[in-house]
């Protein structure tokens, strides 16, 4: 456990097993936390409060990260893999998270959960399972968020907006195979979905704000396109007018 004014604390080279479930707890006010090339197997890692946590090639079996008791901000994932868990991968609560070239396998619950989020960053990720039932990809709320090059396969909710999704930019991604590729719960405005492809999802889109508008889609390849006209993607204002022909190379 690390508490206290503690900061530029680097663990290297590690391996945490068999520790009762909780393998890891950083306490307020511990700033500028770096693990590098460590294995966490079945336990979780507890934060509270603390910024500037960084995980570098590191990989996850069977094991959660919460930081969603206290903001952390400026949390960081680069290079890393996740493996089987019956709960959250990663529940974060604070702003400018960046998640960076990891992978998500095999998760009941949700891979990715950002509370109160702003300024986020997801980047070539790749999301799949291919063993549960009810699942998310991404569970967001907030705003100011960029996801680029990240695939989705698979999961009942790829992108799932709860009461957020302001000024939210949707770029070069591949959703295939899920019940629901991107639903929103309350709220979303000024939102962008760039040259993403849509692919044999049950539901491209589902949206239960009856106000929802003000939103962007350009030249997204659509699996259930007609071939002709625009994309009618949902509600009166919601269309995407010049939709690709072929799937876009992500």
């Amino acid at each position: 456990m690390l508490w206290g004014k503690l900061n530029n604390i680097l663990i290297e080279n590690c391996y945490i097993n068999g520790n009762d479930d909780l393998g890891v707890r950083i306490l307020n006010k511990v700033e500028n936390v770096r693990f590098l090339n460590c294995h966490i197997d079945k336990d979780e890692v507890d934060v509270e409060g603390v910024d500037y946590l960084i995980f570098e090639n590191c990989k996850f079996d069977r094991s959660e990260i919460t930081l969603a008791y206290a903001p952390s901000d400026y949390t960081q994932f680069y290079n890393c893999t996740f493996n089987i868990t019956t709960e959250n991968y990663i529940s974060i609560k604070g702003s400018h998270t960046i998640i960076e070239n990891c992978t998500f396998l095999n998760c009941d619950g949700a891979a990715i959960i950002l509370w109160s989020s702003n300024g986020a960053t997801i980047r070539d990720c790749v999301i799949t399972n291919d063993m549960y039932g009810h699942t998310y990809g991404i569970y967001f709320q907030g705003r100011n968020f960029l996801m680029e090059r990240v695939t989705i396969n698979g999961t009942t909710f790829g992108l799932y907006f709860h009461y957020g999704g302001w000024n939210v930019v949707v770029r070069k991604c591949n959703f295939s195979n899920n019940q629901r590729a991107v639903q929103y719960y309350g709220g979303g405005r000024f939102n962008r979905f760039i040259q993403n492809n849509f692919v044999n999802n049950g539901y491209n889109f589902v949206n239960e704000d009856l106000l929802f508008m003000f939103n962007i889609f350009q030249n997204n390849y659509w699996s259930d396109w007609g071939g002709k006209g625009p994309y009618h993607v949902y509600g009166l204002l919601n269309w995407d007018f010049f939709p690709a022909k072929e799937p876009h190379n992500i």
